[in-house]
């Protein structure tokens, strides 16, 4: 507990929290997800161009929210796109995310205060009960009558997105735009925080994310288009 195993997997906590943070390790998992570290940055620079949208005179809350909205489309719009991994949208409750119903896990989008720091991350607003459910749902076997072959299908894919894995692509960015991302899957929610991981892909630690990891070195035909940051006046 709190050692490094010779895999390069280490345990956090009592609960034994796998955290794969070596490179060639987190190349690999992210594989399993049909992503690369390319990919995941492509999503971090969506949640930074909302949040050059967020100007002094708008709402508190804008900045935050404009992070989400960004950051979510950013999930959305390049794992829609991947060939390797068959993702699709969903949309349950004010919960939005991607679903791979073949490998039976969803990944939503999450800004929190700090990504792959040595405590947990916790996000930055409250954790409702809806997404409370939703997370310590994963995973857990529903028994149903028969139904018609349109209900059928209607009903597999609520039972694919009910039961498959929780995962969140977690992003923090600080006042001076450093941006720390894992992927990560929580076990529960107690008082609107996550209450221990089971996994914590470390993706970008603290200053390493850079505008270069945004490349498309396998192929650039099928290139993912990022918007342009805009700049606060």
């Amino acid at each position: 507990e709190g050692q490094k195993i010779n895999i390069g997997l280490s345990m956090q906590d009592p609960s034994e929290t796998i955290m794969v943070s070596e490179e060639v390790l987190v190349k690999s998992r992210l594989d399993d997800f049909g992503l690369t570290k390319s990919d995941i940055a492509k999503i971090c620079q969506a949640a930074l161009n909302g949040k050059s949208l967020s100007s002094a005179l708008q709402p508190k809350t804008a900045e935050g929210l404009l992070k989400y909205i960004f950051g979510v489309e950013g999930l959305r719009e390049f794992c829609l796109s991947l060939q390797k991994v068959k993702y699709k949208p969903f949309s349950k409750t004010n919960l939005e995310g991607v679903l791979d119903a073949v490998n039976g896990r969803k990944i939503m989008f999450q800004m929190v205060d700090l990504a792959c720091a040595a405590t947990a991350p916790q996000p930055k607003s409250k954790i409702g009960e809806a997404k409370r459910q939703f997370i310590e749902q994963s995973k857990q076997p529903s028994l149903f009558p028969e139904w018609d072959k349109e209900d059928r299908v209607v009903l597999e894919y609520k039972n694919a997105l009910e039961s498959a894995e929780c995962w969140y692509v977690i992003v923090s960015i600080d006042e001076d735009n450093v941006v720390c991302c894992e992927l990560s899957r929580p076990k529960s929610v107690v008082d609107d925080k996550f209450l221990g991981f089971h996994e914590r892909v470390q993706v970008f630690k603290y200053g390493e994310f850079a505008l270069d990891d945004i490349e498309d070195a396998e192929d650039t035909e099928d290139a993912f288009e990022i918007k342009p940051s805009i700049t606060k006046k």
